[in-house]
């Protein structure tokens, strides 16, 4: 359930000390700067098409360009954020990764390529 999986997150940030302490810090760190990047630059690009809409003018050229503009950038910054989450889940998994026991070789026959 829920709680059960938020106390398991609580005793890995206790047991790991730090680096996942740090971890979480910088990754939501991040993901408010995306945020509040995102949001700024977005409600920037809404002013002068909200004022064209306010005046009645839907149709016009001008105010249909915006439209494609303000959808193409949102669009940019949606790829943006979703490669910002690429980044953080890679990160959480390293730290998360259980250690490996013995390290891996370069295998030396084709049955042992799939097996490692």
């Amino acid at each position: 359930g829920v709680a059960g999986a938020l106390a398991a997150a609580a005793r890995d940030v206790l047991q790991r000390g730090g680096r996942l302490a740090i971890l979480a810090v910088v990754t939501l760190l991040a993901y408010l700067a995306s945020l509040a990047i995102a949001f700024l630059l977005l409600r920037l690009l809404w002013s002068p098409i909200g004022v064209q809409l306010a005046q009645g003018q839907l149709g016009g050229p001008q105010t249909l360009l915006l439209l494609v503009g303000f959808v193409a950038i949102w669009l940019c910054l949606l790829i943006g954020v979703g490669a910002l989450h690429a980044w953080a889940s890679a990160w959480w998994m390293l730290e998360l990764e259980p250690a490996r026991q013995q390290p891996m070789e370069p295998s030396t026959s084709v049955e042992e390529i799939g097996q490692a």
